[in-house]
């Protein structure tokens, strides 16, 4: 179970990376719920880490998915 965001991210990074060795990452977009400077933050690790097709976007969740993950949430999606 993972209790800190940080150890959270680390999670998220090495998901990224298990998907990246058996398929190349094309798109990858940082979602947060009013949490700019860590999606910031996770957004140039990443563009460290993976080259894709296009840059990485960086987008607040709708108010629907905020309701349920509360303020501060973070996230990946790819493919």
């Amino acid at each position: 179970t993972v209790r800190k965001i940080e150890n959270a991210v680390e999670v998220m990074v090495d998901f990224v990376e298990q998907f990246h060795q058996k398929n190349s990452v094309r798109r990858i977009g940082v979602i947060h719920s009013r949490n700019r400077q860590m999606a910031e933050d996770l957004k140039s690790r990443l563009d460290g880490q993976f080259k894709t097709d296009k840059p990485i976007l960086i987008q607040e969740v709708s108010p629907v998915l905020a309701c349920h993950v509360g303020p501060g949430g973070i996230g990946v999606v790819f493919y």
